[in-house]
């Protein structure tokens, strides 16, 4: 791996980029932008909607076949590592990938909050999505508000990885990424999640002009949510808010659950985040390949 530099930047501007991320990284806003530079600022027009949400982890090959022209910007959340894989494998030099990364306790906590909100208002925000909890989840719902039980939430929600809570760094940034990364030398960046207003800015610059004066598109559906989660903990006579109680389990949960026991390379992914996170002003970090 790399630091950031004015190379880096260049690649940012001068390639096809392709970004991919796990849940709760700023996917939603990214996608949303990709929508918007490929149908107000480029000729690909409103092709790009009729595709499947997040398609890259479902169907490839419906994009050739979607138009003739292709939307120079691409963004999908990533469901598992095989598809990521398949990307780093196949994409051609003048296509950047562009992996945007959460430090992964923070993403848990986000995702944590996300799922759970979502089952209590049996949606997440988008217009026809139906999100049912497990049986009994909730031992009460009064109005927009939904109480669980400690145990219940460890077990049927954290414990088992639903939804987003199990799709972030360990399942996608593993030593067979590293490897694959290593062995086909694609172009490759990370880039840290709190860059997305300026990674939206370059690309603006580059393939959909009409946008560069816009604000940065931020969408944050979980902002708009009017339901809140309540839990009953042990020893406490009220329910506390989820938020409340996720904040001051953060140190514990990853390794009371052993939520990373099937992991692999973390330490990998934990250097390329004190070069991210620590240590790169840009919030920018290129792959660099070398022979050894």
């Amino acid at each position: 791996m790399g630091h950031a530099n004015n190379a880096t930047t260049h690649k940012l501007s001068n390639n096809h980029p392709m970004n991919r991320m796990p849940a709760k990284a700023a996917g939603t806003s990214l996608k949303d932008f990709a929508t918007s530079c490929n149908e107000k600022g480029s000729p690909f027009g409103k092709s790009y909607s009729k595709l499947m949400d997040n398609f890259l982890n479902h169907d490839f090959d419906s994009i050739i076949s979607n138009s003739l022209r292709m939307p120079p910007v691409i963004t999908s959340h990533m469901y598992d590592v095989d598809h990521l894989l398949y990307m780093i494998r196949n994409v051609p030099r003048n296509t950047l990938l562009i992996y945007v990364h959460r430090e992964e306790t923070h993403r848990v906590q986000s995702a944590i909050n996300e799922v759970v909100t979502n089952w209590c208002r049996r949606g997440n925000g988008h217009q026809g999505i139906v999100l049912k909890p497990p049986p009994n989840f909730f031992y009460k719902e009064v109005g927009s508000s939904c109480y669980v039980n400690e145990d219940t939430l460890l077990n049927e929600a954290i414990r088992k990885k639903r939804h987003e809570i199990g799709i972030g760094a360990t399942e996608l940034l593993t030593c067979e990424t590293y490897e694959a990364i290593k062995s086909y030398a694609p172009n490759f960046v990370f880039i840290n999640h709190k860059q997305s207003n300026t990674l939206q800015e370059v690309i603006a610059e580059k393939y959909c002009q009409v946008l560069t004066n816009n604000p940065p598109v931020q969408s944050n559906v979980a902002s708009e949510k009017k339901y809140e989660a309540y839990v009953k903990v042990k020893g406490l006579s009220e329910s506390i808010p989820l938020s409340t109680w996720l904040k001051a389990k953060s140190g514990t949960l990853e390794w009371a659950l052993g939520l990373n026991s099937d992991a692999s390379c973390i330490a990998k992914t934990r250097m390329m985040e004190n070069n991210l996170l620590f240590t790169c002003d840009s919030g920018i970090l290129n792959t660099a390949v070398t022979e050894d």
